[in-house]
């Protein structure tokens, strides 16, 4: 009954034995000092969020106000599917889905295309911290989300993979290190269970039907990766950096789901 105390220590003793040392150090974000505006007091959050504990006492540590005040935090979820904050059209027009809930932290704000695109794109490494405690706020989401008749315990946490081409350019998958992260906090196993069977360009300008139609059949199960049939967990949560249309998410979530016949659910750091 108390396994969710160890993870929850971890993450809130480091924070709040700066609190007590009065530890100051540069945003993460712009630079600026981390002071006692960002360090104590009243916490800066969007106002319809609820209290981020512990996620929100560690970001404190790494954050000035300022950059705290920026983040849009999802804190009232409109589509009990994707977990979006406003009405969406996508997921009402899907038909027998296999990914059953999806939880996001962030709202994809223009100051949020900056801070992933930092990691991403310029290799930030400093980064990985700030967006994979984010995600724990989703993680956090996702269990509450979850009805109380279907509480499960065994959990298992994969990524969704990139191309080798997307490897070569980038040098990383920055799904998976988010997923190693969360993983690792929780006290989740990590396994890497798709790859992909073939490059695709980038999505973020493709149409709907464009996206969906490009996915099909892109992902594949790694079967020796696969955990033996007593120890398969109760359900499988698939990490990426963005929900957009959701295309990706559930067409990795089709072929995990014709492998094992699990329950999928998915993370995401922005909606």
């Amino acid at each position: 009954m108390l396994h969710w105390i160890r993870p929850l220590a971890d993450r809130v003793l480091p924070a709040a034995s700066s609190l007590l040392l009065g530890v100051s150090q540069p945003c993460s974000i712009c630079g600026q000092r981390v002071g006692p505006a960002a360090s104590s007091g009243t916490p800066m959050r969007d106002p319809d969020c609820p209290l981020l504990d512990p996620v929100l006492c560690s970001l404190r540590q790494l954050l000035c106000a300022r950059c705290m005040a920026a983040v849009p935090w999802i804190g009232e979820v409109r589509c009990t599917a994707c977990g979006r904050a406003v009405d969406c059209p996508d997921c009402v027009r899907r038909t027998e889905p296999k990914l059953i809930m999806n939880r996001s932290a962030v709202r994809y704000s223009g100051d949020m295309k900056e801070w992933l695109s930092a990691y991403k794109y310029q290799g930030h490494e400093r980064m990985l911290q700030i967006l994979s405690l984010m995600l724990d706020y989703a993680y956090q989401q996702l269990v509450r989300s979850i009805p109380s008749g279907q509480q499960l315990v065994r959990l298992l946490v994969t990524s969704v993979p990139i191309s080798d081409v997307r490897m070569l350019e980038r040098g990383f998958n920055q799904a998976e290190r988010l997923a190693e992260s969360l993983a690792a906090r929780n006290r989740l196993p990590y396994i890497r269970l798709l790859r992909r069977t073939r490059h695709t360009n980038r999505q973020s300008h493709k149409s709907r039907h464009e996206r969906i139609k490009d996915l099909q059949g892109a992902f594949d199960v790694i079967r020796e990766a696969l955990p033996a049939e007593g120890a398969l967990p109760d359900a499988i949560v698939i990490i990426d950096d963005v929900y957009t249309t959701g295309s990706t998410l559930h067409e990795c979530a089709r072929a995990i789901h014709a492998a094992t016949k699990l329950p999928i659910y998915s993370l995401t750091w922005a909606r």
